[in-house]
């Protein structure tokens, strides 16, 4: 695979998945709060690096070698597209969550939220078995009556404005105790 066929099929995937995500969740309206763009940019050069394997691998243009199966790139593309961080978008009339480019949604109608908690959050970049890179950090999550739960994690920018988003129009009492008045660092 050459890296100008690489970096093609990247940018004409990235370019058409933002787009549609853009159209799809700015439709709704609200404060968007998406993942960073790091964390996008890197999930599309995997993306669109498992998207090319299959195809030049499918089209038999291979260049010999040790290559991964193709049943397991198109496992790894599926598991990298049904796991692609959510978007969070907060308005008047609740808080929801959307994934697969605005196609999947989870609502919660500031009525309906039960609690907002906290929790601590470490992940790891890994790169041949060995971590090389820990992310930290906290992550809000936003439980409805219903068992429903949206989170913003350490992927989704803009914590600090998401907690002032959730004081807005939810009531103090369904915070969990520290958090209503926590301020992150941004």
């Amino acid at each position: 695979m050459t890296w100008l066929k690489f970096l093609a099929v990247t940018i004409i995937y990235f370019g058409i998945c933002e787009t549609i995500e853009r159209a799809l969740v700015r439709a709704g309206g609200g404060d968007i709060y998406r993942a960073k763009f790091g964390w996008r940019l890197f999930w599309w050069f995997c993306i669109g690096g498992s998207a090319a394997n299959i195809l030049e691998q499918l089209l038999g243009r291979s260049g010999g070698g040790k290559q991964l199966p193709v049943w397991l790139l198109i496992l790894v593309f599926l598991g990298l597209v049904l796991a692609w961080p959510r978007t969070v978008i907060v308005d008047s009339s609740g808080l929801s969550s959307v994934s697969l480019f605005g196609i999947r949604r989870r609502f919660i109608p500031w009525p309906e939220v039960a609690t907002i908690t906290s929790d601590w959050e470490e992940e790891n970049l890994f790169w041949k078995l060995q971590a090389i890179w820990k992310f930290t950090g906290t992550r809000i999550i936003v439980l409805s009556r219903t068992g429903t739960h949206i989170e913003h994690t350490i992927f989704v920018r803009k914590q600090g404005q998401f907690l002032d988003d959730l004081r807005r129009y939810a009531p103090k009492q369904v915070f969990a105790p520290g958090i209503y008045d926590w301020h992150p660092a941004s």
